[in-house]
């Protein structure tokens, strides 16, 4: 049975033991001490009055108070005694010593564990620095440290000791807790830039894809976004599966997600499944969109044509050969036909 109680603590740095092996080592001795000190208050035979008849006849020079004391403290046996028990309390802590260099990686862990900043965590995943793979281990690590935390014994008997490590676990227990918690937090959040992101690029490209281009200028912007989109179809389906992997490492996690977050990449998901059945149905048919708008271009041709031998013939207007000093008149008849003239080349 355990004769001492004893904690473990830390102080951010190292694990000690509360009291510490000396503080038992001291109150020991001095325990220890006591029993001679205890002894030696019986009074000696000599201090009897109804001895003193007797123990006058032997008592040849002034009587040791301490005799008693140092017979205790000069008997082999209880010499051997002191020894035993100042080693057994040694022996004890010796394995405590070793009990506490198993925490010692526990600890390291925890300290590291406190230094954890979220914010730091959130730009190199930004960056493309910490992937979902890197967030997977940390969850993991800390889904196994903060169990091993748990299982950790309340009580340890060695021999003489008995360690309480309650509250060593209790302080230990938040460190892994809080960095899974920040982790959880921080997970949908970037999920969701993700999927804002390719969402509001997808639900512009649909937006152009179901629209008919109403003359010949808006084809051929439209041609060109058609290139553009073709060209970027695999970084868009790259983006999406990355937003796919992150929903499923928090669904495997069990991280909690908002219901909006969540309507949102199942709207990013319908989304990219209509982009990718409207541009093909768009790339099959852009040869004949090409054809239809070819025709209105070559019209539109042909009644550009109409329209300046309809301005050329009114430059030969006769009233711009005759100049007159009012000519140059804002105000007057040629400088208006000029005017509406130079309106109608514009155009």
């Amino acid at each position: 049975v355990p004769l001492f109680e004893i904690e473990s603590n830390d102080n951010e740095d190292t694990l000690g033991f509360a009291p510490a092996a000396e503080d038992v080592q001291r109150e020991t001795d001095k325990l220890l001490a006591s029993f001679t000190i205890t002894v030696s208050s019986v009074p000696s035979l000599s201090a009897e009055k109804s001895l003193k008849q007797y123990t006058a006849l032997v008592e040849a020079e002034e009587p040791n108070e301490d005799a008693l004391g140092e017979m205790v403290a000069g008997d082999s046996h209880f010499v051997e005694l002191v020894a035993s028990i100042r080693e057994a309390v040694s022996d004890t802590f010796e394995k405590a010593e070793e009990c506490k260099e198993v925490l010692m990686p526990l600890l390291d862990m925890v300290k590291e564990f406190r230094s954890l900043d979220i914010q730091d965590i959130k730009d190199q995943a930004k960056d493309g620095q910490k992937t979902l793979e890197d967030f997977e281990d940390d969850m993991n690590m800390y889904n196994a440290q903060k169990r091993k935390i748990e299982r950790l014994p309340a009580h340890v008997r060695l021999g003489l000791l008995l360690i309480n490590s309650e509250s060593l676990r209790d302080k230990f227990l938040p460190a892994p807790a809080k960095c899974l918690a920040e982790i959880e937090e921080l997970l949908p959040q970037l999920g969701n830039e993700k999927v804002q992101t390719l969402l509001a690029e997808i639900n512009e490209a649909n937006a152009k894809l179901n629209k008919t281009p109403p003359d010949v200028d808006e084809f051929c912007d439209y041609l060109e976004f058609l290139e553009a989109l073709e060209s970027r179809q695999d970084d868009i389906k790259d983006l999406f599966e990355q937003a796919e992997d992150h929903y499923s490492l928090m669904d495997k996690q069990n991280v909690f997600v908002p219901p909006d977050q969540r309507a949102n990449f199942q709207a990013l998901s319908a989304e990219f499944s209509n982009m990718k059945t409207w541009l093909t149905e768009r790339q099959g048919r852009k040869d004949d969109d090409i054809a239809q708008y070819t025709v209105k271009l070559e019209a539109s041709i042909k009644m550009l044509h109409e329209e300046r031998k309809v301005a050329s013939n009114a430059a030969l207007d006769e009233a711009f050969l005759e100049y007159t000093p009012t000519g140059m008149n804002p105000d007057s008849d040629v400088m208006k036909k000029l005017i509406e003239l130079d309106q109608a080349a514009e155009d």
